[in-house]
């Protein structure tokens, strides 16, 4: 429970008036980043998601709420989101609702994929096969996919190279080569993604094993 100024613990009707203000600290900050998108202004937007991250608890779930009902938001906020994209890699996490995320992204992101099909790669927990709760960052390469299970495998136990086709429908995002953070990202709505099949498995260090799976 937090501790008042006194030191004195917080009554809990105190406890509820600063989750209160947590909250509406929230929604403020969220409604001025989905406002700063809909006006197309780059700087109030960048302000907003420093804001977000210094200042808020739920702020990104409220913001990623808002942008995802506006109707539209100009191209120079979508190449400004971009970079914010791409060093908040736990975001979906934070926002923690998929298909909001989903919305969000599809309104955020520059689309800028209107061709065929494309093969891709993602690298995760074994967990999220079993589940079938696809994530949005894949890649266009199985060694930078390999390489994000490599390190799943350590940490959670056993991990997977997930393999797809993905149509123009499903794609968000077909990441350039921007000299930094170059893993060929192809950002995805996975409720729009076909079959996904294992591509590879990677058990526990130290198990031999590694094999493809069926179609699924």
């Amino acid at each position: 429970m937090p501790i008042a100024a006194n030191d004195r613990p917080l009554s809990d009707d105190d406890f509820l008036v600063a989750i209160a203000a947590e909250r509406r600290q929230d929604w403020t900050v969220a409604r001025a980043f989905a406002e700063a998108c809909a006006a197309g202004d780059v700087e109030l937007m960048h302000r907003a998601v420093d804001a977000l991250d210094s200042t808020t608890i739920d702020g990104w779930r409220f913001a990623m709420r808002a942008v995802a009902r506006l109707p539209i938001v100009s191209d120079e906020i979508r190449a400004a989101f971009l970079p914010v994209w791409i060093e908040h890699k736990m975001l979906p996490l934070k926002v923690g609702h998929r298909p909001t995320m989903a919305a969000a992204l599809r309104m955020l992101l520059p689309s800028n994929h209107s061709g065929g099909p494309i093969h891709i790669f993602r690298g995760t927990r074994a967990q999220e096969r079993r589940r079938r709760l696809y994530g949005f960052s894949w890649s266009s390469r199985i060694d930078v996919a390999r390489g994000f299970a490599e390190h799943w495998a350590e940490l959670a136990g056993g991990a997977v190279v997930l393999e797809a086709l993905a149509h123009s429908s499903a794609i968000l995002l077909v990441r350039e080569e921007e000299g930094y953070y170059d893993e060929g990202e192809i950002v995805i709505d996975p409720f729009r993604l076909g079959s996904v099949t294992v591509a590879e498995r990677l058990p526990n260090p130290g198990s031999p094993h590694t094999g493809r799976d069926a179609p699924g």
